[in-house]
This record gives C-alpha cells, structure tokens and sequence, in this order.
C-alpha cells in the first residue's frame, strides 16, 4: 500500500502488441507458514527492449541454483528481516536460496530465473537469479506517494509503471505513456480503506490502476 494524496482513480487499459495468452505458474501461491509468497511464470525471459539500459550491481545473491520447475517464494523468513527468495518445494526441508538487499522495494519475480526490483535511487531493476549484468527497465521521479508502483506482464516482456502523473507501458516498442491521470479533489484519508493496485490481468491483453490517492494532474 502506497500512502499519499487523498482521492480515487480507477483506470483500465487495453494493451494492444503486449503479449499472447495466460502462462502457467510454477510457484505455490499458498506460501509455508515462514514465508510471503510470490509466484514466478515458466516463460523465457524477455527480448531485447530498445528503452531499456545496462544497470547496476545485483543486489540478488544466490547462495545454490534456483532448480528449474520448484515452487518458490519471496519474502521473509519469522524473525529476520531479511528478504529472501525460499524454495518450497518440499515444505518439510524449505530453504533460502538468494537473499536481496536491504532497502529494495516491488520486488517480484519477471520469470522463473529473473526477478526486478525498485532500488532507493527510483531505477526499476530486472536481475537474472544465476548472476550477470543487470537491465534498467525505467527510471521514474517524484515521491513513493505518487511514483514507482510497477506490475510485470504475465509474459515477462512488459512493465507498466507510474511515474507521478503518468501512466507508462514498456515493451518491445518502447516506453510510452498511457495516459495522464487528472486531477481529482481531495477527500481525506481512510488506512482501513485506502489501498493502490496495479497489475496485468492473466491473459496479459489489459492492465488496470486503482488508487485512492492521487490529487494532482
């Protein structure tokens, strides 16, 4: 949940080119009792995007190989803070097999060996888990309350993200704005009722923001 502004926005969005049909899920979405969860898809991962650039450092480390098909999770462990990414594949003998740097944030799986990342310097980051250089898939301004929320496409060659009062799509032909949220009256906050969601829905056709928090425009 991002907290900010003070007014609602709910936008759907038809994604024309962005990618073919739903892809099946690899990871349990029932995390072990230690864990949150976070599903991975078994899709490649993605092309060559001409907007995106060489990045930094990864600040996933990967202790053992991720092994191909088991069902894995990202979160954090009761009694340490530190964000893992946990094999649970045989929920008996779970294990941490990567950990990710502190202070990183939106972390999800792209695909099943790739993972992005939001990183303190406003930079969405793609990593591969078996090590190698890292891809800066778009770099966003503002503050935490009206920029960076980000969702990947099911296919694992897309991104929408927002970047203050736009509303951007990356892919294959670039990165463009969807749209310019307006401008809404304030109305007060409610943190039992406030919430943001951005996400692709599974057949990856349509993407959808919802928010209660935005005022500018």
């Amino acid at each position: 949940m991002r907290v900010g502004g003070m007014a609602a926005v709910l936008v759907l969005v038809v994604v024309a080119g962005c990618g073919g049909g739903g892809t099946t899920n690899t990871a349990s979405r029932s995390p072990a009792p230690s864990a949150t969860a976070a599903s991975p898809t078994t899709v490649s991962t993605p092309s060559t995007n001409p907007s995106t650039t060489a990045g930094p450092a990864s600040m996933v480390h990967c202790s053992a190989t991720v092994p191909a098909g088991d069902n894995l999770v990202i979160g954090t462990v009761v009694g340490d803070p530190t964000v893992v990414l946990r094999d649970i594949q045989d929920p008996a003998n779970a294990k941490n097999l990567c950990t990710f740097d502190p202070n990183l944030s939106g972390i999800q799986f792209v695909s099943a060996s790739t993972v992005a990342y939001e990183t303190t310097d406003h930079q969405i980051i793609e990593a591969p888990l078996a090590g190698g250089p890292t891809t800066v898939m778009a770099t966003f301004g503002g503050s935490p309350f009206t920029s960076g929320q980000y969702a990947v496409s099911p296919d694992g060659r897309a991104i929408t993200y927002v970047d203050q009062n736009d509303w951007h799509l990356v892919n294959a032909s670039g990165n463009r704005v969807l749209t310019t949220l307006p401008a809404i009256p304030a109305r007060g906050v409610n943190p039992d009722e406030d919430d943001s969601f951005l996400s692709f829905s599974p057949d990856g056709l349509y993407i959808a923001y919802f928010q209660t928090f935005h005022t500018g425009g």
